[in-house]
């Protein structure tokens, strides 16, 4: 989930910027709030089933690309954006 983070909403603002974010939440923060607060409901399930089903297309994509070194790790701002456009998508 640290794909997931987004560093410009830090809370060391104040408790203003607090406040002011707690006013406009973000559009898909009712989704977020219902799989937090029931994790285990059906919906949730999908959910994280389908976000999974999203990064994996991605890694097989990522893996059978041919310039793809297996030593290496996954370092591709493409591969991040990605799944941190699943994430937001589905969770």
């Amino acid at each position: 989930f640290l794909l997931l983070h987004d560093p410009t909403a830090s809370s060391s603002a104040g408790s203003a910027s607090a406040s002011a974010a707690s006013a406009a939440p973000p559009a898909s923060a009712s989704s977020r709030s219902s799989i937090a607060a029931n994790p285990t409901s059906p919906a949730a399930e999908e959910a994280v089933r389908q976000f999974f089903a999203d990064v994996y297309e991605v890694w097989v994509k990522t893996l059978m690309n041919p310039f793809y070194e297996p030593e290496r790790g996954v370092g591709s701002p493409v591969f991040r954006a990605r799944v941190a456009a699943a994430g937001k998508k589905y969770l």
